[in-house]
């Protein structure tokens, strides 16, 4: 249910657009949900909302791509393919577009052909090998969600065990 909060902030669906209040509810989705990292990347990228923020913006794409998002491993290409930014990684931008590609979405393909094909004539031959074999061995990191102790209280203040709340104790 984070994420789908989050989500409509960030869109506008049955509600105005709120990129900022979307952020507390999607970074609680990334728990369960590996896209929260996309949309929270997106958001600290462009700056919707915050202040831009591109290391954020990466570690959240980084991270995602890293859980098996085809679309955060797609946006980390993008990132790691911009020169001039402290992130900016020609061998891994090309692995993640190797691994973005494999995820067969069309759009995703599309989205990064010209980033491949400038990805290709930056990198020498070795490390296009290099990056197709590690893309080719490349799994998903397990996401390890991080429940609290009592599913049912979440959100809900924690209380002192003594206070009785106005109730008398019988």
């Amino acid at each position: 249910a984070y994420f789908d909060v989050g989500y409509f902030l960030v869109q506008g669906i049955g509600t105005e657009k709120n990129p900022n209040a979307a952020i507390r509810w999607l970074e609680k989705a990334t728990a369960t949900r590996i896209e929260a990292h996309y949309q929270l990347a997106m958001i600290y990228w462009h700056g919707e909302g915050v202040t831009q923020n591109y290391q954020k913006a990466h570690e959240h794409a980084l991270r995602g791509a890293q859980l098996g998002d085809p679309s955060a491993q797609a946006i980390t290409a993008i990132f790691e393919a911009q020169e001039g930014f402290q992130f900016s990684d020609p061998f891994d931008a090309y692995k993640w577009a190797l691994i973005a590609n494999a995820s067969g979405q069309p759009n995703i393909a599309g989205a990064l052909s010209e980033t491949v094909a400038a990805l290709e004539e930056a990198l020498t031959p070795d490390q296009i090998t290099q990056a197709q074999t590690e893309a080719s061995e490349w799994e998903p990191q397990k996401l390890e969600p991080v429940l609290p102790a009592d599913p049912i209280a979440i959100d809900l203040p924690v209380l002192d065990p003594d206070t009785t709340l106005g109730l008398s104790q019988q």
